[in-house]
């Protein structure tokens, strides 16, 4: 079986895998534009949380009205449905100025994740060198980000 799946962040690429089956609390992990998988959340693999399954496409339309949507994952085949999904990030991991999971160092690295605060709305617990703050309402937590040395 072979589907048709988009990250809005990578484009268009045919896909074979087992984020077709995606739920809603999954994670994902980005090995190249052709290859995802579900992955464990607490792995240092996962990079993108699912935060909603939509039926149909939406081309992040519907995916726009979670306050915690950085990116989508688009699939056709035998289903048709969207993947909203927030960046999964934890101390260490950067990402790209458009909040998308980037490989630290790479070209397209702008920040890195410097203090994760669990359980909070209040970015005031960031670090004094954090340079832009990404609040999760859903997760209730703060991701501070630091410029990459």
């Amino acid at each position: 079986m072979i589907f048709s799946v988009v990250l809005l962040v990578f484009g268009y690429f045919e896909f074979q895998g087992d984020v077709v089956n995606a739920e809603t609390g999954d994670c994902i992990h980005v090995e190249s534009a052709t290859d995802f998988e579900v992955v464990d959340c607490a792995t240092p693999e996962a990079q993108y949380k699912v935060l909603s399954v939509v039926d149909g496409l939406s081309s992040g339309a519907l995916c726009d009205l979670d306050p915690d949507y950085d990116s989508a994952i688009e699939i056709t085949g035998d289903t048709t449905k969207s993947l909203c999904l927030q960046t999964w990030l934890q101390v260490g991991d950067c990402v790209q100025t458009d909040g998308s999971w980037a490989e630290c160092g790479s070209a397209e690295s702008a920040y890195e994740v410097n203090e994760v605060l669990e359980d909070t709305q209040d970015e005031a617990g960031c670090p004094a060198t954090t340079a832009f703050v990404r609040v999760y309402e859903n997760e209730n937590n703060v991701i501070c980000l630091t410029e990459p040395a």
